[in-house]
């Protein structure tokens, strides 16, 4: 089984049922799981094979795509990179300088309370796995129904979300797939419907890579121990994962038996257990299995984002750890549970364009300063429908009289993309 890097464009919105409970409002996610996207190609199989009982000639193929486990490995698709390590820690309701440390860093019980860095001293909190740049993704449609004189009926107020394409026109991450189902996954996934909603939403494209990927999407690393200890493996799960005891019983942590396996080295024990330092939140996992029409069995699992960092008695090898995110941890990892692979987050230009030329030092008089965040605007506006979109010459060519500083400034807002151009115009405000 090798690794693919693979893009879904979204051509209409789509509606991603999450667990939390329905009422009125229909939430969705502002990612797609890799269950949906498993379910998505399953039922395009579906409408261009028929259904796969054992009267189908091809029902081994899709029994080795869906269901063998070893066929395919599918993984969570993301904007612009997985969840947050539920380890890190970020200003306390977004205050502050914006700058962000990670309790691995530091010693058991050493992480800091507060920003140390100049003057900030601003609540630290720990991070609760949200998507980087997930504001705005969701959107919310209403509908009402009516009463015999076609007027609103009262308490009849239904609400949808959904992932907006407008927003989030691609999504990434990575599949694994056995080598001989390769190009019947690419064709599967020329035409989607992906989530709920199938006849008005959810109209999608999905493109597989034709070489395998090399990496930049593991989310695991090796870092070296102390007082006589190898090694520390950091473990941060890309979605949520499925871990049980021996019991089967639902645990918050990863079965060293497990770790021992694909590493092939052990994982130091403590008289309290594993040493196996954790940062994650409970999470239940259910869903809607469409073909049956049957709400599909709701799994207690660790949040996307859960860090862990495991003290092991060797240093593996290299090939082990890439094996380890390649395969991923817990149950169902087939299905795209456990899953320590995701497209790595885009890093923005925003920051440092706006710390570099201050709104107070380059852009002048407020006439100005209002011209170009209206001008900012439109350009995010445009880039946002076509990444390719022409920056205006108000930015390209300004006019002489402005100085140097004004000029470079210009030419680093024409090379953001649309989401650096929202950025940098909330930090312009800020300031």
């Amino acid at each position: 089984m090798s690794t693919h890097r693979v893009t879904l464009n979204l051509l209409q919105d789509a509606a991603i049922g999450d667990s939390r409970a329905g009422g009125q409002m229909r939430t969705s996610r502002d990612h797609v799981p890799g269950w949906v996207l498993r379910g998505a190609l399953a039922a395009a199989w579906i409408r261009g094979n028929g259904v796969p009982d054992l009267a189908n000639p091809r029902r081994s193929e899709f029994v080795a795509l869906f269901e063998s486990g070893d066929g395919v490995r599918f993984n969570p698709l993301y904007r612009s990179g997985a969840p947050v390590g539920l380890s890190v820690l970020e200003h306390k309701r977004g205050r502050g300088c914006g700058a962000s440390f990670d309790a691995i860093d530091f010693g058991p019980g050493g992480a800091p309370h507060e920003c140390d860095r100049g003057d900030c001293r601003t609540t630290l909190e720990y991070a609760k796995g949200a998507t980087p740049k997930s504001s705005g993704t969701v959107r919310r449609d209403f509908t009402s129904a009516l009463a015999a004189d076609e007027t609103p009926k009262d308490s009849h107020l239904y609400g949808r979300e959904s992932l907006d394409h407008r927003a989030v026109p691609e999504l990434a991450g990575f599949i694994g797939v056995r080598a001989d189902l390769l190009s019947v996954l690419t064709e599967l996934g020329e035409r989607l419907v992906i989530g709920g909603a199938g006849s008005t939403r959810g109209l999608a494209e999905l493109k597989i890579a034709d070489e395998p990927s090399t990496g930049g999407g593991e989310r695991v690393s090796l870092q070296p121990g102390t007082a006589g200890e190898p090694a520390n493996l950091v473990i941060r799960l890309a979605s949520p994962g499925i871990f049980v005891d021996s019991l089967g019983r639902p645990t918050r942590l990863p079965d060293p038996q497990e770790l021992r396996e694909a590493l092939g080295v052990g994982v130091v024990s403590e008289d309290s257990g594993p040493k196996i330092r954790a940062w994650v939140r409970w999470a239940a996992e259910g869903g809607w299995h469409a073909a049956s029409g049957l709400p599909k069995p709701t799994e207690r699992a660790v949040a996307a984002g859960s860090t862990y960092v495991v003290t092991l008695t060797e240093v593996p090898d290299q090939s082990a750890i890439r094996s380890l995110a390649e395969r991923g941890l817990g149950l169902r990892r087939s299905e795209g549970f456990g899953s320590l692979m995701a497209d790595s987050a885009h890093v923005s230009r925003a920051p440092a364009v706006a710390a570099m030329f201050g709104a107070g030092q380059v852009l002048g008089s407020a006439r100005v300063r209002g011209t170009v965040l209206d001008r900012t605007r439109s350009l995010a506006r445009a880039r946002s429908v076509n990444p390719d979109a022409s920056a205006p010459s108000y930015f390209t060519t300004p006019p002489d009289r402005y100085p140097t500083t004004m000029k470079e400034f210009f030419k680093e807002i024409a090379d953001l993309n649309s989401d650096e151009l929202l950025e940098l115009v909330e930090l312009l405000e800020a300031r």
